[in-house]
């Protein structure tokens, strides 16, 4: 058995406006701040980290940010609770294929590996339809930098299936470097996926097992994932 790690935004959907914007004020609201960054190093953080980098800057103390980052994302949970539709999404139809396929197939297990923290996650994965899909959510609510996310799905892997995993029973697929480096710096396979910021140009410059411009049935990607 496989367990394959999707990636969110930029992977199976585009979310940017909503996501973005509901983040934003979220923070702001918490820490009266105007959170508004424009230096962050978005792709090798997660939400927590994003939200740290953002709020040292604006002079907030670790200690204030420990202590509030909590309301922060449960009051962003709630904007996508009563805020967000569906038309707040653009779901990639291959991904959806993709998910459908493996979860039809019998070898695989699915679940979630993405910086977005734990309410975003669930209220994208909800929305978007495909949240039944996923055996557990690997997310950035406590966790700073994307390195370290794959660490949480070996230990909810054992919780989820009772046994231990080791990296080369994973498959992550992402749109990003980080979501490469993520992957193989926990010895799991990588898929990069040309549908977010980056170009397939550009990510056939990392260590990728395989890179794809859109995520449609090929025999490459049958290979890597029946393999």
């Amino acid at each position: 058995m496989k367990i394959v790690l999707f990636d969110i935004d930029g992977t199976l959907m585009h979310t940017e406006g909503f996501s973005k914007d509901a983040y934003f004020s979220a923070l702001s609201e918490t820490f009266e701040v105007d959170f508004n960054p424009g230096n962050i190093p978005w792709g090798w953080l997660t939400d927590k980290g994003i939200a740290e980098f953002g709020l040292r800057q604006l002079g907030i103390s670790q200690a204030t940010i420990d202590a509030k980052l909590p309301d922060a994302f449960e009051l962003l949970g709630h904007k996508w609770a009563t805020q967000a539709t569906v038309d707040d999404l653009i779901v990639y139809p291959d991904a959806v294929w993709l998910v459908e396929e493996l979860a039809q197939s019998g070898d695989h297990e699915l679940a979630v590996l993405t910086a977005n923290c734990q309410q975003g996650a669930e209220h994208k994965t909800r929305l978007s339809g495909l949240s039944r899909f996923f055996e557990f959510l690997v997310t950035g609510s406590h966790i700073s930098e994307r390195d370290h996310l794959p660490e949480v799905a070996f230990q909810n892997a054992l919780t989820s299936f009772g046994r231990p995993f080791q990296g080369s029973d994973f498959i992550v697929i992402g749109d990003t470097p980080a979501d490469v480096s993520c992957a193989k710096k926990w010895g799991m396979q990588a898929v990069a996926v040309a549908t977010g910021r980056y170009s397939a140009e550009q990510l056939r410059e990392t260590p990728a097992d395989l890179v794809l411009d859109a995520l449609a049935p090929s025999d490459e990607l049958e290979n890597l994932l029946f393999a």
